[in-house]
């Protein structure tokens, strides 16, 4: 009983005099080493053997230290961990961390005159599209800022898209079932403003820069545009700009030669005049 209040006395006089209280009798201990190399020397032992070493979070956006030591947590309280197949409906200690993922399904309309977009969270339908052309007409419900995975059920396809205030915004890309690229498309706030398209082989089918495109009733083919074979050699292109008083649109054999083509005059009223075809 006396050597364990000798040795609490012993500590209180070191931590006394690690904090400048007064000098101890341990005083030949620390004339043997300098305090500023044992301080070092303490946290250096703490860092290597006592605190945790997390990954690299910042620089790979990697959040799996966190999820692990909740993990660890979890199974100290003896909580349940979440069920990943569960959805939004998930619960626990780590579906705190989990990131809130939305998917959206494609489909035809009953009728099959145009598609109809669903975004889940899980299992709960949270909003809605009706597309036609692939432009979205109509739009019910609310939609979170940020990713969106993308599933077209007719096609196989699949994708990301970008959402913010409820539009689709910044770079969309949508995959073929193999992985290949298919469609890679910019939006600003809901409007399409450069798409292009892609052969499963890879070789470009379509791409058009709508940003300087001229708004003409009933003209589908605006901005500048371009149309290609499989082999990746020309077969038509268009100018229907803003910038480019008189529009055109050509078309290609396979040869490269042109075999016809159309000229437009577009007045203030935005009408196409003076055709000219060869």
């Amino acid at each position: 009983m006396d050597d364990d209040k000798k040795k609490k006395e012993e500590y209180i006089e070191i931590l006394a005099y690690l904090a400048g209280a007064k000098k101890t009798k341990k005083d030949s201990y620390f004339d043997k080493i300098n305090l500023l190399t044992f301080v070092f020397i303490f946290f250096i032992v703490l860092l290597l053997f006592v605190v945790p070493r997390p990954p690299s979070i910042v620089d790979n956006n990697d959040y799996s230290y966190v999820t692990d030591l909740a993990s660890n947590l979890a199974q100290q309280l003896k909580v349940p961990e979440a069920n990943k197949s569960s959805g939004p409906k998930r619960l626990g200690i780590l579906s705190a961390f989990d990131e809130v993922k939305i998917v959206k399904k494609l489909k035809f309309s009953p009728g099959r005159d145009y598609m109809e977009g669903f975004f889940y969270i899980g299992d709960n339908i949270i909003a809605s599209q009706k597309i036609v052309a692939d432009k979205v007409v109509e739009q019910n419900g609310s939609i979170p800022d940020g990713k969106v995975e993308v599933i077209n059920e007719e096609d196989e396809t699949y994708g990301e898209e970008y959402y913010r205030d409820n539009k689709i915004n910044g770079v969309s890309r949508i995959y073929y079932s193999d992985g290949k690229l298919k469609r890679e498309a910019v939006y600003s706030f809901g409007k399409l403003t450069k798409v292009k398209d892609y052969f499963k082989s890879g070789t470009p089918q379509m791409e058009v820069d709508y940003s300087d495109a001229k708004d003409i009733a009933g003209q589908k083919e605006t901005g500048i545009g371009k149309l290609y074979f499989r082999d990746g050699k020309l077969k038509y292109e268009w100018d229907i700009t803003e910038s480019n008083e008189r529009g055109y649109k050509k078309s290609y054999n396979n040869d490269g030669e042109v075999t016809s083509s159309i000229y437009y005059d577009y007045p203030k009223e935005n009408t196409a005049t003076n055709q000219e075809i060869k």
